[in-house]
């Protein structure tokens, strides 16, 4: 990659004469699914987040290249304006979901000493009492709307320093080895931690995702319209919102803990709004579609033509199930914070150099090729081993499987909602064990076997799996519901450390 001060994000996104984009830089870019009226154009995108940088670098924010900007937000059409707004002064972005804990945000505050806060009306109150150093209240800038002042005194919306500098004539020059985010992981596999994206890595990961047939990102049509399904806090809405303003395609966004749970307001926005791509379709909605007799064919989804989805393996069934129901191509992502979002098609996409890791007779690991990123999981030759499970053929075509440490499924069959099993370590037997979690359909529960059930899957996974360390020896418990972490996601972590605890205690099946 080029080094130069011109290699940037705002360079990539905005001043990149090579790409051409789906719409007129003047019509609707970035809008709000539940209130469509609420709408930026390109033009004022750029506009909007060129004055936003002028303004944090002068009075009063004073903020200097690499100092920390903490997000903490729910999502709305400005997320993009702040986001990028910073990202062009060369200030780093603090991505914090939220509806993040007080306890997390303080820890991340006492370690990343922010400088500046973007927040929302509805998380003002998590926010409001942080200092600096010397005991000053730090700034907050809040999003989404500019009547009345914000409730505190160290607050200002932020639409008053968008619209600051209407006319910039230029912006501070940003190093490309300068951080531009700091990501927190989802904490499903393991303690949640902050991953650092540089400007340059974040520009390699635009890149890779446009060097793919753009096909692949929005399939062939008249005019492509996104519907983002993620919350601005995570890599995916970065790097989804990020693509979709460089190529110009028109993407709608809303609140994604209100949204994300409700099918049916999914399917009814996709037929209000002629949604033709949709990032991203959880697991839990899939299933539902799978299993269900047709109820989503009283919404016209005749202009869905893709659908991503992603966080956790989906059984294929499910997948081919979903895809036959809707008539849509299904596309399955899969991302390491630190290594950024691959589309797993079947084979590696031309941008990406994968090699497997055979490891005894199971299925291969995959690792990724990054020169970028210095994480623990990058080895000596630049390459970032995911954990995830894939077969591999002859012809090179990859099926995922899941985790090497633990594998979720999740589908309606035999009374079983979600079947899990993660692995823990045993020290009387000096090793880990798979133990399984089981949740029961609702109407199921009450003529559940749980003794037949228990003994009926040991002996299903005995008989199948090719390994004796692969056999549940670590036992199997039936609950109501699985914990589900801050993303959304079944939190894998916390399942370990109860099998842990269970496992080491006596406790278990």
């Amino acid at each position: 990659m080029p080094e130069n001060n011109h290699d940037t994000i705002y360079e990539q996104l905005f001043e990149n004469k090579d790409i051409a984009r789906c719409v007129d830089d003047n019509e609707p870019l970035i809008l709000d699914a539940l209130d469509p009226s609420l709408s930026i154009t390109f033009t004022e995108l750029r506009t909007k987040v060129r004055s936003l940088a002028v303004a944090l670098r002068q009075v009063p924010f004073l903020l200097e290249e690499g100092e920390v900007v903490l997000f903490c937000t729910k999502d709305h059409v400005e997320c993009s304006i702040a986001l990028f707004g910073v990202a062009a002064a060369g200030c780093v972005a603090c991505m914090l979901p939220s509806i993040a804990p007080v306890s997390d945000i303080q820890r991340i505050v006492q370690s990343t000493k922010p400088k500046a806060i973007i927040a929302h009306p509805d998380t003002l109150d998590k926010v409001k009492s942080y200092k600096d150093d010397d005991g000053i209240p730090i700034p907050v800038l809040v999003i989404g709307g500019s009547d009345g002042s914000p409730s505190i005194p160290n607050a200002s919306h932020l639409s008053q320093w968008y619209t600051a500098h209407a006319k910039v004539e230029s912006l501070p020059r940003v190093h490309p080895d300068t951080c531009a985010f700091l990501i927190l992981t989802s904490g499903t596999t393991s303690s949640p931690k902050l991953v650092r994206i540089s400007q340059q890595g974040m520009v390699a990961r635009i890149r890779h995702a446009q060097n793919m047939p753009r096909s692949l990102l929005f399939p062939e049509h008249a005019k492509p319209t996104a519907f983002v399904m993620s919350h601005v806090a995570f890599s995916s809405w970065i790097m989804i919102c990020s693509n979709c303003t460089c190529l110009g395609v028109p993407h709608y966004v809303g609140d994604f803990w209100r949204i994300q749970p409700n099918l049916e307001t999914i399917l009814s926005k996709i037929q209000e709004l002629r949604i033709t791509t949709f990032f991203l379709l959880d697991a839990r909605s899939m299933t539902r579609i799978a299993a269900s007799h047709d109820d989503h064919l009283k919404y016209d989804m005749s202009s869905l033509c893709a659908i991503y989805t992603g966080g956790q393996t989906i059984p294929q069934d499910v997948l081919e199930a979903t895809a036959n129901k809707l008539q849509a191509t299904i596309m399955s992502a899969y991302a390491a914070t630190e290594a950024g979002v691959l589309f797993t098609l079947g084979y590696a996409s031309p941008s990406t150099l994968a090699q497997s890791l055979p490891h005894e007779s199971i299925p291969a690991e995959i690792k990724l090729v990054d020169d970028q990123n210095q994480a623990e999981n990058f080895d000596k030759d630049g390459f970032y081993h995911t954990g995830d499970i894939f077969t591999v053929n002859k012809d090179g075509q990859y099926t995922m499987l899941g985790r090497y440490a633990d594998v979720i499924k999740t589908a309606d069959g035999h009374g079983i909602k979600q079947c899990v099993i993660v692995g823990a370590f045993s020290t009387m037997h000096g090793q880990e064990l798979p133990r399984a979690y089981i949740v029961p359909m609702p109407n199921h529960r009450h003529r559940f076997d749980e003794e037949q059930v228990v003994e009926g899957l040991k002996e299903h996974v005995k008989a199948r799996v090719p390994l004796k360390s692969m056999t549940l020896d670590g036992g199997i418990r039936i609950m109501d519901e699985l914990p589900i972490a801050r993303s959304g996601k079944v939190d894998r972590y916390k399942l370990r450390k109860m099998a842990h605890e269970e496992i080491n205690t006596g406790s278990c099946v």
